[in-house]
């Protein structure tokens, strides 16, 4: 959250309205677990303990803290996070949540299927959150990752006349900008797209030596989820 802090003001600073974070960037994309030998796999159960422990709740003091910065700084704040249904619940969402300047919950869109190995940590969200919203910077949207490749949930935030929209990412290939561009194209708006990237340095050791690819010195700044298989 300290970073959250940091980054958000040094944006605002620069005279941003609106600020977004990529694909679960609040508790880190789970990349260890496209890793994992079987369900059973004692270091992967470990992972999968920290990811739960990691994970906001909404309502509770770190989510507070994130509407907080948005306060503080006067901004519209869009992230991706790792959503955990309640304090002593073991489901995880994949989800983007939307907060104004006022520091309200605009809105919160769970990712409505996680993508192949992914349903190891996230749980199936649902439609709810397929919402654009009023903000000062405009009528805003958001999608995570590959829903960008879902007809209806592109088609229910366009017929909303979303202005702006926020495309969530882990990462950043060729494939991912394109869809982001076509977005713009097809709903006739504004596309702000967002990926991970971190210094090999931010990355947990024990996840690192078991994510194909994540290798070099710590200065080395790498995206993250791209090391994590082909999605």
């Amino acid at each position: 959250m300290r970073r959250a802090r940091r980054l958000v003001g040094q944006a605002a600073a620069e005279g941003a309205q609106l600020v977004a974070f990529p694909e679960a960037w609040l508790g880190g994309y789970p990349a260890w677990m496209f890793a994992m030998a079987g369900w059973d796999d004692p270091e992967g159960r470990d992972w999968y303990a920290r990811f739960l422990q990691e994970s906001l709740v909404v309502g509770d003091e770190r989510f507070a803290e994130l509407r907080q910065i948005a306060v503080d700084h006067g901004v519209t704040l869009v992230t991706g996070l790792n959503e955990r249904a309640g304090a002593e619940a073991g489901s995880v969402y994949n989800s983007i949540a939307t907060i104004g300047p006022d520091g309200a919950l605009l809105n919160l869109h769970r990712k409505l299927t996680p993508t192949h190995t992914e349903r190891i940590a996230w749980a199936a969200g649902d439609a709810r959150g397929l919402r654009v919203v009023a903000t000062p910077v405009g009528r805003v949207g958001g999608l995570v990752c590959w829903e960008h490749w879902h007809p209806l949930a592109r088609q229910a935030l366009h017929a909303q006349e979303e202005q702006i929209h926020v495309a969530v990412w882990p990462d950043q290939p060729e494939m991912h900008v394109l869809a982001s561009r076509t977005y713009a194209f097809e709903g006739r708006c504004f596309v702000v797209s967002a990926a991970t990237y971190l210094r090999l340095a931010d990355v947990p050791e024990g996840c690192a030596r078991r994510t194909t690819g994540v290798s070099g010195p710590s200065s080395t700044t790498r995206s993250y989820a791209s090391t994590a298989g082909r999605r």
